[in-house]
């Protein structure tokens, strides 16, 4: 049985995230994944870091939001508004793989994943320019 993954994808601002979200459904339908795919929100800052303090098993079953933490919001650039775009995705393993390494060039794009049977532990990455790839930025452990 396999294991599902989520995946937080979280940007500065609307364009660079739809722009992320075309890209990575292209790779979707290229490869035959259909995992699910939340809607685009915009939420504040400060909401994302109240959340991000959070431990994962103390959020609701809705609480995707709830996962993100610490380092992938000091990974992303935060707008003169004070508010991000955020799009979660589940699916089988793969679907992590293919945000990272099917997706293209996007600079202010930040990815954070983890599984549903250890939801504290968590990787975030980020678009490493010199290497053209989205390479590790943090990863981490909720106890």
């Amino acid at each position: 049985m396999a294991t599902e993954t989520y995946v937080h994808i979280i940007a500065p601002d609307r364009g660079s995230l739809f722009a992320f979200r075309d890209d990575a459904d292209d790779s979707f339908l290229e490869y035959g994944v259909a995992p699910e795919v939340g809607d685009v929100v915009d939420i504040p800052v400060a909401d994302a870091r109240r959340w991000s303090e959070q431990h994962p098993a103390d959020t609701d079953a809705d609480g995707w939001l709830g996962y993100l933490c610490p380092e992938a919001l000091a990974a992303v650039e935060t707008p003169a508004d004070g508010s991000l775009c955020y799009v979660g995705v589940s699916g089988l393993p793969v679907v992590d793989r293919l945000l990272r390494e099917t997706t293209g060039v996007h600079p202010s794009v930040v990815l954070q994943s983890h599984t549903a049977s250890n939801l504290a532990k968590y990787t975030v990455y980020r678009y490493d320019e010199t290497a053209d790839q989205f390479g590790v930025f943090a990863r981490g452990r909720v106890d």
